[in-house]
């Protein structure tokens, strides 16, 4: 998967989180997070700042492995479908 696209994702998992921890229990829904004017890649306030780098962080140390499925007959076959689908969340597959 594209990596700018699975930073996008992560990212918006992480936005959407915020906003909802920031709501707690009641309406209406939270906030995002507001980004940096002078650097779109970050953001204005120090804790979120600080919260978006420990996310990031958090995704990067999960490495699925997958074990190669067995084709009846011998050889291994690759699940891309599945590889795909962890990757769209952010995570990353061992090679």
């Amino acid at each position: 998967m594209d990596t700018n696209k699975m930073r996008d994702i992560v990212r918006e998992q992480f936005e959407a989180t915020w906003a909802d921890v920031m709501r707690g229990d009641e309406p209406p829904p939270g906030r995002k997070p507001t980004r940096s004017r002078i650097d779109p890649e970050k953001y204005a306030g120090d804790a979120a700042q600080f919260a978006w780098r420990w996310w990031q962080r958090s995704r990067e140390a999960v490495v699925i492995d997958l074990t190669p499925a067995m084709i009846p007959g011998g050889g291994y076959l690759e699940d891309q479908n599945a590889i795909a689908a962890i990757e769209a969340q952010g995570l990353r597959v061992a090679p």
